[in-house]
């Protein structure tokens, strides 16, 4: 659940229910599983010490704000993508698609 709050997800009925092999002895290392599912391996050491030592405080805010940490230093937007891919004027508003 904690490497859910860093990576957000959906997954699919289909993905879930077909092509996991839930009966597998050790699930997790699925194929599918591990395409769908985010876990605590995917952060490096300093990032999950900052998340385990957050969740153990208790303190859903400060849970909040590290998990906003962490995603900040995983770098979303790289090439300044922020700052250099938006409007120029302030009256142009709206959203711009990434991809």
């Amino acid at each position: 659940k904690l490497a859910g709050m860093v990576f957000p997800f959906k997954a699919s009925p289909y993905y879930v229910d077909e092509l996991i092999d839930w009966d597998r002895e050790d699930v997790k290392n699925d194929p599918f599983y591990r395409l769908v599912f985010p876990t605590l391996d995917m952060l490096n050491d300093d990032h999950r010490a900052m998340l385990e030592a957050a969740h153990a405080e208790g303190d859903p805010k400060n849970l909040i704000r590290v998990v906003d940490e962490i995603r900040a230093d995983l770098n979303p937007h790289p090439a300044g993508q922020k700052g250099l891919n938006a409007p120029k004027e302030d009256s142009l508003t709206g959203v711009q698609h990434k991809y």
